[in-house]
């Protein structure tokens, strides 16, 4: 395979799992109980298959790898975890704006990068050099954990939410 294939590729590849990622973390999320997770795995492995741009290498990566990734327990645990907060949009406008202002390494930085969540997200990352820039987000759009510090705090607000 030659080089433009191959950066083709792997370009097709981050997108395509970014926003199988996104769509699956998004939805575990918001709605976390078993039934969810097989309902969001379904549909993503449909997706999937009905991709005509992605490879049978591309398709079989989402409907195994990534499917798995998306019910990873450690995963799922932390989003539940911080859904069962219930930060309110306020506090997380307000961590987002001290987020984007600091010129320091913030105590929330350290929580967001030093956590099981964060961890299994850098392995994850390792693992799969085609997954960048990871962070899983709760139910508003806010950072529950990351492996690279982003430049700001709450997804909720962007495009891709």
């Amino acid at each position: 395979m030659g080089d433009d294939m191959k950066a083709t590729l792997l370009f097709s590849l981050k997108n395509l799992l970014f926003s199988f990622l996104l769509l699956g973390m998004v939805f575990i999320g918001q709605e976390i109980h078993a039934q969810s997770v097989k309902a969001v795995t379904a549909k993503v492995k449909a997706l999937a298959d009905k991709n005509d741009k992605a490879s049978p290498k591309v398709k079989a990566f989402i409907k195994g790898t990534l499917v798995t990734i998306m019910t990873n327990p450690v995963l799922v645990s932390a989003v539940k975890s911080q859904n069962a907060r219930g930060i309110s949009m306020s506090d997380i406008k307000k961590i987002d704006d001290e987020w984007k202002a600091a010129e320091d390494f913030l105590e929330i930085h350290d929580e967001m990068m030093s956590s099981k969540c964060a961890d299994e997200i850098r392995n994850l990352a390792k693992k799969y050099n085609a997954i960048g820039e990871t962070f899983l987000m709760d139910n508003q759009g806010a950072n529950v954990c990351q492996n690279e510090l982003t430049g700001d705090y709450w997804q909720g607000d962007e495009t891709k939410w």
